[in-house]
């Protein structure tokens, strides 16, 4: 029997979530129409035979019904399974049956006509109780006459070519009552797991279904919808915008561990003050480390150069060469590196066949890495790299615009087709992988599509004598690829076409005076022209080539800061500036006030947005200061910052890849993982002495692992470093990582720690609550009140930089030692000693000198 999913579903959860794009919601399950039970859409066979009728066999029935559970609360949800038995089987559905439902007060809902699912007979449906009080239900299945013939999806086939089966007749059965007690109060269901706080890693366990909002992976195209693309209930994801859903961001600048990619920095010496990768004219590409295609459960995968072994006319040498490399993203942990590979980048998802239809519980999902690329579509084993497809497709490239699903444009006779055909499955013959053909207007899909209202629009700059004079927009449909529109304005000089965007069903082009134009993707029809930026670097459109669009916004990088407009109507929702720290280390004033410039892309994910400090045309020495930011996307508030600009690549499960053309390494930035110790006194202690508590939370992120050719971990570096808290996040990393130094007069502040004990009672005991100094070190003196052994406990809670942690020790305490009286001191009278003694001394003297004068008479 089919047994549901979502039957566990009892109660009905509100869960808020901190991601704004995305709100998770439990709906009840509908009973099946009869498309979906024959999967065909025409009319099952089956019902009341006609008259005149006859058949082979006659079948004997019994029905059968679960109902539950009960009790229930009100506005809660009852599953109802219902099936006959013995199944119909033969590729033959039941139709026709009906659930009595009588409420409380003895009003009556009927559930049917359902048919059930093909072959096994049974079905199911949801039913959400109004009222207290006992529900009665009653499952009625009426008789079903089959033909002799064969059948498929339920559907007596006119075709006879195949296995023919004797007409029968299932008889009617039905059910007893069955009771279901509706209370007022809610039942318990199964209780929500909140989202992580703490660290965490891959793999989630299946228990824990609301997390699936901050679980995505990169890069997501949302599910498949096969032939009846688009529709409004997918959710299309476009790499044009530059946003990642289902994933929470870095919401601190802790660098969790860093790789060196390339050479860079200052070369010194005679050259000075140049840097490692020349600059030239034009639009300047920075040198920086290349940055992960996709992250997958927590695997980050990317093609790097090393050194390996290749061989050479039959000799093994170690030679650098291009591998395609998966490892660990929040470790940097390296599983295998693969030679000679296309690189895939898109994730697949394939949903199994269920072994009944409507089974959804035995619905197995694949998942699968592809790449399509020169001629040939790929697909790769996710966990180990192996190359499990790689065929030929008579397309040189598409746009992967939603799971399982891409859209090329091919050149015909007489002008191009725009081909929509899935990547699933195995099949070598590519027009067995096509959904539909059509005429199509252009040489290739925009980038400002809008997948969702399934128009795309192609932006031109007009120009006359050289300039820039207006801007051409036109509209096609993506289902018939006939122009559907075309709207010009003179006078508007476009800035770029590359910065334009679609979305929300709207196109928006950006002018050279610094504000964006829309037009509506349905009607052509112009839709609003934008606020004006800042005068002067704004108002004049000095800034990215990229745009991004989330949480009914779109942003733009300026060399004045990144701007946020409202889609509904171009007013600019927020400004963030990037000020300078001294006025001559930049060319761009603001009305005097010196700005760092922003000029390249972003990417939006969790709430916030990232972007980095950069210029057109960047020379050598580059200029100093410039950072990397996390912004909140709909508040314009400044999160964090750190000394390392470069492109803010992929996010998943709260981290970002980055990397830095500052000092050449790969960055990644999230919550690590710390360690928290404890010490006290080895020898008792008495009741009233202080004891001593202390110890260390320490950083037990990896830190620096070297190079790509030598991942090793660097031996001048500190494996543990202290836990600072996030205020002082961005000096400290700056410090740890760039060898800045901390500014004059700053003080790094630690993390607050809980000393807590549970006294010799068993009572517990709040010691103090201190916070660890810029070594990670904290102390306190503390003096119990009780004789016997405490267990003491230093707690770190974890925050947005750090996971929580805790260690414990244990105290003895002892009774005051008993204090003995002094004995008494008798001191001796010596009076008449000291009395005797002078009269002696006197006489001794008078002697002496009766001597002394006898002695000079007889002279």
């Amino acid at each position: 029997m089919h047994l549901p999913r979502n039957a566990a579903k009892a109660t009905t959860i509100a869960l808020v979530l901190v991601i704004a794009s995305v709100a998770l919601m439990t709906m009840p399950i509908q009973a099946q129409d009869e498309e979906s039970h024959g999967g065909t859409g025409g009319a099952l066979t089956g019902g009341a035979p006609p008259a005149g009728a006859t058949w082979n066999t006659t079948v004997h029935i019994l029905a059968y019904m679960s109902v539950g559970p009960s009790p229930v609360g009100v506005g809660q949800l009852i599953t109802v399974n219902i099936w006959t038995s013995p199944a119909p089987g033969a590729g033959r559905a039941r139709t026709g049956y009906l659930v009595t439902i009588t409420k409380p007060d003895a009003t009556v809902t009927k559930i049917g006509p359902i048919n059930s699912y093909v072959a096994d007979g049974t079905s199911w449906f949801t039913y959400v109780p109004d009222t207290a009080g006992t529900y009665k239900f009653k499952f009625d299945a009426p008789a079903d006459y089959y033909p002799t013939g064969r059948y498929q999806n339920g559907v007596l086939m006119t075709n006879n070519t195949g296995t023919q089966y004797d007409s029968a007749l299932y008889q009617a059965a039905s059910t007893a009552e069955q009771q279901v007690v509706v209370q007022s109060e809610m039942l318990m269901s199964w209780p929500p797991s909140p989202l992580p706080t703490d660290y965490w890693t891959r793999p989630v366990i299946a228990e824990f279904r609301e997390w699936a909002p901050i679980i995505g992976d990169y890069p997501w195209y949302g599910p498949g919808g096969g032939a009846n693309w688009p529709a409004d209930t997918n959710p299309y994801w476009s790499g044009r915008y530059s946003f990642v859903p289902y994933t929470q961001g870095p919401t601190s600048a802790h660098v969790v561990w860093r790789r060196q990619g390339i050479m860079s920095g200052i070369i010194g010496s005679d050259l000075g003050r140049e840097s490692i990768g020349g600059m030239g004219g034009g639009i300047q590409t920075l040198p920086q480390p290349g940055i992960p295609s996709i992250i997958y459960n927590g695997r980050c995968y990317q093609t790097v150069t090393k050194i390996v072994p290749v061989l050479v006319n039959g000799t093994y040498y170690n030679q650098p060469a291009s591998v395609w490399e998966c490892y660990d993203l929040r470790t940097g942990q390296v599983y295998w590196d693969i030679q000679g590979v296309t690189a895939p980048n898109a994730i697949e998802y394939t949903e199994g066949n269920k072994a009944v239809a409507g089974g959804e519980a035995q619905a197995t999902t694949t998942v699968a890495l592809i790449g399509i690329s020169g001629g040939r579509l790929y697909r790769y084993n996710a966990l180990t790299g192996a190359n499990t497809l790689n065929i030929s497709i008579p397309v040189s490239s598409a746009t992967y615009y939603m799971n399982g699903y891409a859209l090329s444009v091919q050149s015909v006779i007489g002008g191009y087709n725009l081909v929509n055909w899935t990547t699933f499955g195995t099949s070598t013959n590519f027009n067995s992988r096509i959904l539909s053909n059509i005429s199509y207007a252009f040489n290739s899909l925009p980038a400002t599509t809008d997948f969702n209202a399934g128009i795309a629009a192609n932006v031109v700059t007009i120009t006359q004598s050289g300039a820039r004079t207006g801007i051409s927009v036109q509209g096609f449909s993506l289902k018939t690829g006939q122009i559907l529109w075309n709207s010009t304005v003179m006078d508007e000089p476009v800035y770029s076409p590359s910065c334009a965007v679609a979305d929300h069903g709207k196109i928006a082009v950006l002018s050279s005076r610094g504000y964006w134009i829309a037009w509506d993707l349905n009607s052509g029809k112009m839709a609003w022209k934008g606020q004006t930026m800042d005068y002067p670097w704004g108002a004049t459109a000095f800034g990215a080539y990229a745009v991004q669009s989330a949480y009914g916004l779109f942003y733009w990088e300026a060399y004045d800061g990144i701007y946020a407009y409202n889609w509904t109507d171009g007013k600019i929702a927020w400004h963030f500036e990037s000020p300078a720290l001294y006025p001559f280390d930049t060319n761009y004033y603001d009305n005097g006030t010196a700005e760092n410039p922003f000029d390249e892309g972003a990417i939006v994910a969790g709430g916030m947005i990232y972007s980095y400090n950069n210029e057109h045309s960047a020379i050598s020495p580059i200029a100093r200061g410039w950072k990397m930011f996390c912004v909140n996307a709909t508040t314009g508030e400044g999160i964090w910052n750190i000394t390392t600009p470069g492109t803010c690549g992929p996010i998943q499960d709260g981290y970002m890849v980055g990397n830095s053309f500052y000092d050449g390494y790969l960055y990644v930035f999230g919550k690590g993982r710390s360690e928290t110790t404890i010490a006290a006194p080895l020898t008792s202690v008495a009741i009233g002495q202080g004891a001593v508590i202390t110890g260390t939370v320490m950083d037990k992120s990896p830190g620096d692992l070297g190079s790509y050719q030598n991942p090793t971990a660097r031996t001048d570096f500190p494996q543990k470093a202290p836990c600072v808290s996030k205020d002082s996040m961005q000096p400290y990393m700056d410090y740890l990582y760039m060898q800045i130094p901390i500014p004059s007069g700053y003080i790094v502040t630690g993390v607050p720690v809980s000393i807590d004990a549970i006294d010799p009672s068993g009572g517990f005991v709040h010691i103090a609550d201190v916070t660890t100094d810029v070594s990670g070190s904290f102390g306190y003196m503390w003096k119990p009140t009780q004789a016997g052994e405490y267990k003491v406990t230093a707690t770190f809670a974890g925050d947005d930089s750090y996971g929580y942690s805790f260690a414990e020790t244990t105290i003895g305490v002892v009774e005051t030692p008993a204090v003995t009286p002094p004995a008494e001191v008798v001191v001796p009278d010596y009076t008449m000693t000291i009395t005797v003694a002078a009269i002696a001394i006197i006489i001794a003297v008078a002697i002496v000198g009766l001597l002394v004068f006898l002695a000079l008479r007889k002279r």
